[in-house]
């Protein structure tokens, strides 16, 4: 190859390093980056290869609270502020029930449209109907702890003014009368003879454990069952299952 076409054969490399550098540089510019060179120095290309950073713009995310139940409820799920997220496995699942009816009930409406009287029709007409007050106060209760971290945590004015309404507003109790009827040796004899009849051994076991030593809780005597993801035990003392979940042993203390 004579020395003419060698030059020619070079020039082409070097258009395809060219644009190869080019397209290095239109990325880095895209993402805030500057190129620099390979040999330490801090002089940059001779083609300039800095770009400033792409200016964004704020968008709304779904973490954002946009003053909507819905936005809230959201918010009140995922702040790392919020003591929703102190809660035990097992209560934030009861939380979320209502929580989840909350959002499809009124998710879309806004907070600061709402009154005495728009929380007593809605509390009527849905959350307390045919007389299930026990749910109804169930519901107003999660609705009071919204607004009080709207109020406190995210500093809503809307939300603070709803909390007053709320701390003004009074809702009956179920008037059912409470079980005062007390577990005796008895009641335990019949349960365990009926699961030993039914092959649940370890139910039998689990009620004479639970009824023989005070203060046992039953999650003390037969554990939890939670997430793999659900921050607790060490994992020494969570056993994984084929489910994802753990069994979570309960933390017994016994005195002898």
């Amino acid at each position: 190859m004579d020395e003419a076409a060698q030059r020619i054969e070079a020039a082409r490399a070097l258009e395809v390093k060219m644009a190869k550098l080019a397209e290095l540089e239109k990325l880095a510019a895209d993402y805030g980056y500057r190129l620099t060179p390979t040999d330490g120095s801090s002089e940059p290309p001779t083609q300039e290869t800095t770009a400033p950073p792409p200016k964004r713009e704020r968008t709304a995310t779904s973490n954002q609270y946009d003053g909507t139940f819905g936005g809230l409820i959201d918010r009140y799920r995922s702040d790392e502020r919020s003591p929703y997220n102190q809660l035990k496995h097992n209560v934030r699942n009861n939380y979320d029930f209502t929580l989840n009816r909350l959002r499809s009930e009124i998710g879309a409406e806004l907070v600061r449209d709402w009154s005495a009287a728009r929380v007593q029709r809605q509390y009527d007409d849905s959350w307390a109907a045919n007389g299930k007050l026990a749910m109804g106060h169930a519901v107003v209760g999660k609705l009071r702890l919204l607004m009080t971290f709207g109020s406190t945590i995210l500093n809503d004015d809307a939300c603070t003014r709803l909390s007053s309404i709320l701390g003004n507003m009074r809702f009956p109790r179920s008037s059912s009368t409470p079980r005062v009827g007390l577990l005796t040796v008895e009641h335990v004899d019949s349960i365990r003879r009926q699961a030993h009849s039914w092959g649940l051994h370890s139910i039998a076991l689990a009620q004479a454990f639970q009824f023989e030593v005070p203060g046992l809780r039953q999650m003390d005597v037969i554990g939890e069952w939670v997430p793999l993801s659900e921050p607790g035990p060490p994992p020494k003392s969570r056993k994984a299952t084929k489910s994802g979940c753990a069994v979570s042993d309960g933390q017994t203390s016994m005195k002898t």
